[in-house]
């Protein structure tokens, strides 16, 4: 059984969030969410702020210490934690910073920086954060969140959870030998696309090197979105570091743009010759966005093998090299551009799913891309920000 840690400063938001948790569909079967006290948050924050202190003083390979969130599989901490703490300077954002960097910590939900129940029209997903997710309190507890299907309100950008758990591991499992790798030819992206990558992605892995030198042990000490300042840590927490904070770099600034690479709706709604089967209705399109496995998705990825990113579960979801798929002339859309027929159906970012163009709201993403324009349905019940990204 896997454990969540719910830290908040209200009690009675703790448990509100415990107890609505337990009644997601599938999740008690593999997870067991837990609140911390705020005894308990007291003790885990000496523990870190000691070992931050300690290995400014001495190399260490691991701590030796033990610390609960060592055993936290998903830590939510809550943003606003003014009530913990008598100067009032500690947030939930320097509680992942400190997660992060300083401990064996699983993946981090940051709830509430950016809204209760509000949905990123920028698309960025505020990489900036230590936080693997960032999402509103309301939110929590929505099932697509955690679990496959889904209705209603579910970002696409969101990962599932579960899943984003065990390929953490899996990273660093990957990476425990590797830390002195370039990190884009470890990745395995090819040197012409690699030249493609808009400065704004590139600066968040290196601000004194040229990105295609840059390794994963110079991201986390050098680059300003690993370790801070003169912090150090051990060598462990070094490659979590690395392995949390990279896919979130390829997630944000990389995916998100759609044209460094391209995941399975988004190119089903370019090549929707790529569909399996005869029909183009919405529920063939919505059977592309989904995390399952290459086969299981509704999309002929077989003729598109060379253009696949090669590493897996650095990605929430499969996707491909746009650049390289762009040019397999044995895709209809590639061959005879002035026979393709566009469908009247656009991907909707907000709910993951593809509706009618006329049902739907147009916005422009806050992304270096010639796909920035995308669409949502626009709920009543949540918040679009900004929303004047509706406009441009």
């Amino acid at each position: 059984m896997k454990t969540i840690l719910i830290l908040d400063d209200e009690q009675s938001f703790r448990r509100h969030h415990v107890a609505k948790l337990k009644k997601v569909p599938g999740l008690q079967k593999a997870f067991d969410p837990k609140e911390v006290t705020t005894t308990d948050f007291n003790t885990i924050r000496e523990i870190l702020e000691k070992r931050r202190a300690d290995a400014r003083k001495t190399h260490r390979k691991k701590f030796t210490d033990d610390c609960q969130l060592d055993h936290a599989s998903v830590l939510i901490v809550d943003y606003d934690l003014l009530t913990l703490t008598s100067s009032g300077v500690m947030t939930g954002e320097n509680v992942a910073y400190l997660a992060r960097c300083f401990s064996r910590c699983g993946v981090i939900i940051g709830l509430n920086q950016f809204g209760v129940n509000s949905f990123d029209l920028t698309l960025k997903g505020h990489p900036e954060s230590f936080a693997d997710l960032n999402c509103g309190s309301e939110q929590l507890e929505n099932p697509g969140l955690w679990n496959e299907p889904w209705k209603g309100f579910r970002p696409w950008s969101w990962p599932l959870i579960p899943q984003a758990v065990d390929d953490l591991e899996h990273r660093v499992r990957e990476l425990n030998k590797s830390m002195d790798q370039r990190i884009l030819s470890w990745l395995g992206i090819p040197d012409a696309i690699a030249k493609l990558l808009p400065r704004t992605s590139t600066e968040f892995i290196t601000k004194t090197s040229t990105p295609a030198e840059t390794t994963f042990a110079h991201f986390v000490t050098v680059s300003e979105n690993g370790l801070r300042g003169r912090d150090r840590t051990s060598e462990e927490c070094k490659v979590r570091i690395a392995a949390a904070r990279i896919t979130k770099w390829l997630e944000r600034l990389v995916l998100s743009g759609q044209d460094i690479l391209v995941d399975a709706p988004h190119l089903a709604a370019r090549f929707p010759s790529l569909l399996k089967g005869s029909q183009r209705t919405a529920a063939a399109f919505d059977r592309t966005a989904s995390f399952a496995d290459l086969d299981k998705l509704s999309i002929q990825h077989e003729q598109m093998s060379k253009a696949l990113f090669p590493k897996a579960r650095w990605l929430s979801r499969p996707a491909w090299f746009w650049p390289t798929v762009s040019a397999i002339d044995t895709i209809q859309e590639v061959r005879e551009p002035w026979k393709a027929k566009q469908p009247d159906l656009v991907f909707c970012e907000d709910i993951s799913r593809f509706k009618p163009k006329a049902k739907c709201h147009e916005f422009v993403a806050d992304l270096p891309s010639p796909f920035a324009r995308r669409y949502a349905v626009k709920l009543a019940t949540v918040e679009y920000r900004p929303e004047v990204r509706f406009s441009l």
